[in-house]
This record gives C-alpha cells, sequence and structure tokens, in this order.
C-alpha cells in the first residue's frame, strides 16, 4: 500500500528545497570570482573581510528567494520584491 503525497505538498517541498539549497549553488562562483576565500595570496585582513562579505551575499540571495517564492505561492507580483 502505498501513501501519495497531495501535489500541493510535493510543489511546497520543492521551494523548501530550493530555498535551502541556493547557498550551495553560490558558494563555487564565490571561489572563481574571489581567489582569496581558498587562501591564495590572502592576509587575514582581507580574508575576513571577504568571508564577511560572502556571508552578507549569500544572506541577500537567499532572503530574496523567499520573499520571492513567498509571493508566488501566496499568488502575488514576484516582480514587486526585486
Amino acid at each position: 500500500m502505498q501513501v501519495q503525497e497531495s501535489p500541493r505538498r510535493t510543489h511546497e517541498n520543492g521551494f523548501i528545497a530550493t530555498k535551502l539549497a541556493i547557498g550551495a549553488f553560490i558558494v563555487p562562483y564565490i571561489f572563481v570570482y574571489n581567489p582569496a576565500m581558498l587562501l591564495i595570496g590572502t592576509t587575514p585582513f582581507t580574508l575576513t573581510q571577504n568571508l564577511i562579505t560572502a556571508c552578507c551575499g549569500m544572506f541577500g540571495v537567499g532572503a530574496a528567494m523567499i520573499v520571492t517564492v513567498s509571493l508566488q505561492c501566496a499568488g502575488g507580483n514576484a516582480s514587486a520584491s526585486v
């Protein structure tokens, strides 16, 4: 006997997975565009500055993703949040 989830629940799971994975998608680009994150030719000040910048950027992208997905689920206009 199989338990079937409703399509709405499956849809919500996809949105949650996307929101959680967006940070992992961004990390390789941070390394490519900023080799100091891999400790290549860096100083402690530069590393600290880069870590703070990367965290702020990932937080911003994650927050934007959450707002956009929330508006789309509610039937609102997602372009209003951008």
